[in-house]
């Protein structure tokens, strides 16, 4: 019943809520279907990784995070040389980080480098994992994911999010000057990214989250400054407004 325009967005939604439906009430077999037909059926699109990674944040409120990674490593197991089990080891990472278990954690983000380096899509996967260790507060954790991507795969697809999350784990750790350089490099070597105006406010946001008014202030001026004819540019000079009240 979905609107037409709406339509893909609505069944992708759907489709990726089935394995934890699954999950949910300990039906694996199906689980493990739903899943593959998600891999399947979405393989080029933009949010698969997304997908996954709330897979497994979803399966922790039902305490299945265990079950949850055993399904993407049998999965792994089983076809070792499909193209899309980048994503099935970047979710038992993701489920490892959340089960605090940094051994397998480690492990798993060892074989992603070594045996997908050269993939263009590693950088997301370590972006994953790494935003995964930043929403829980382990910023050293996150920080030294962010930094392998940026420094071993500059050209890669999606890696000035990496330098990004760099500027909000400085920001976690309280070194907003540190934050500021970080800054100054997603600036300079990501200019051209088209995703750079989204980042930037993020990025004010993170600096306002902390605490650092003066610092977010700017920020925000900046972002109004450099893409004037953007929906970010509206939200942060709404949110200047703030700051400059603050």
């Amino acid at each position: 019943q979905a609107d037409r325009n709406k339509a893909a967005e609505a069944a992708f939604n759907a489709r990726k809520m089935l394995p934890l439906v699954y999950i949910a009430t300990d039906r694996l077999p199906q689980a493990r279907d739903a899943v593959q037909q998600l891999l399947s059926r979405y393989a080029q699109y933009e949010f698969l990784p997304h997908a996954i990674h709330e897979i497994v944040e979803g399966a922790e409120p039902l305490l299945k995070l265990p079950q949850v990674r055993q399904l993407f490593h049998d999965m792994v197991t089983a076809q070792p040389g499909d193209m899309q089990v980048i994503w099935l080891k970047m979710g038992m990472a993701i489920a490892s980080v959340h089960m605090t278990d940094d051994p397998s954690t480690d492990a798993v983000l060892q074989n992603i480098i070594a045996q997908h380096g050269t993939d263009g899509r590693a950088a997301e996967a370590l972006n994953h994992i790494a935003w995964a260790c930043r929403n829980l507060k382990q910023y050293n954790k996150a920080l030294t994911i962010y930094q392998y991507a940026v420094d071993n795969w500059p050209e890669k697809d999606r890696v000035a999010f990496a330098q990004h999350g760099i500027v909000i784990c400085q920001l976690g750790l309280g070194n907003p000057q540190e934050a500021d350089a970080a800054l100054d490099v997603l600036l300079q070597k990501f200019g051209k990214d088209k995703n750079l105006s989204k980042m930037v406010l993020w990025a004010a946001n993170g600096y306002s989250d902390a605490g650092e008014v003066q610092r977010a202030s700017k920020v925000f001026e900046l972002v109004v400054q450099s893409y004037p004819d953007t929906p970010e540019a509206v939200d942060a000079q709404s949110a200047l407004a703030i700051t400059s009240v603050q």
